[in-house]
């Protein structure tokens, strides 16, 4: 009888480093320097438009997704009761769903109906390329599982009805640091690749395309390639 594989290890090992660069984020935002951003986004890290929407500024420059990004993130300017937030509560706010994101991350990989699913594709997934058409072909293997997955966390494009265009700077947050971390589970991973061919995937622009490179290379490139 074939030993079913385990993927609980893989899916561990995977929440521990988006951990590791969810923390390096949580870092940046405890000591990040106010810089004046201009519009032709060749700096601009999803660090800097939390802080945009922490001091109450405008994106410097005109994007369709960006904008709507950014608008969906009004939500954190309000408590409980809708009530505008202070500048120190919104950062304590930061500080905290950051930490429950990473205290959250990809659980749900971890129990039924998901992990039987990955039981069987992991060992396959680590192996291909992203993108690839046998890659494309596992994740419909997968389909039911990724479709309860997609569900219930917030950090993949396909939770909202509209794609990207749906998520918050937070989701953002928590999307590259998932995308870094999955890139070094593929045997040729490269994020840069993944966030170019990610672009006609999910429908997103140069622009967008430089937000999270720019954020890669700042705050990951030197941790672990």
């Amino acid at each position: 009888m074939k030993k079913i594989y385990d993927s609980s290890k893989d899916t561990l090992e995977h929440i521990i480093k988006v951990g590791k660069y969810l923390d390096i984020i949580i870092d940046e935002i405890r000591n990040y320097k106010k810089v004046e951003l201009n519009d032709n986004i060749n700096d601009i890290t999803v660090v800097d438009l939390l802080y945009l929407l922490l001091y109450g500024e405008e994106l410097p420059f005109s994007n369709k997704l960006l904008n709507s990004i950014y608008n969906n993130s009004y939500a954190y300017l309000y408590d409980d009761e809708d009530m505008f937030v202070t500048q120190e509560m919104l950062y304590k706010k930061y500080i905290n769903e950051l930490l429950d994101r990473k205290a959250n991350h990809d659980k749900t990989k971890l129990e039924y109906p998901e992990k039987q699913e990955f039981d069987k594709c992991t060992p396959k997934l680590k192996e291909l390329t992203y993108g690839s058409l046998e890659y494309q072909q596992n994740l419909y293997i997968l389909r039911n599982a990724l479709a309860h997955h997609y569900r219930y966390n917030r950090h993949h494009p396909e939770h909202f009805g509209n794609g990207i265009y749906g998520m918050s700077i937070m989701d953002l947050t928590e999307m590259i640091c998932d995308w870094k971390a999955s890139s070094e589970r593929q045997n040729d991973g490269n994020v840069f690749d993944g966030i170019e061919k990610s672009s006609q995937r999910f429908n997103y622009d140069k622009k967008m395309v430089k937000v999270l490179s720019n954020t890669v290379q700042k705050y990951f490139i030197n941790e672990n390639k």
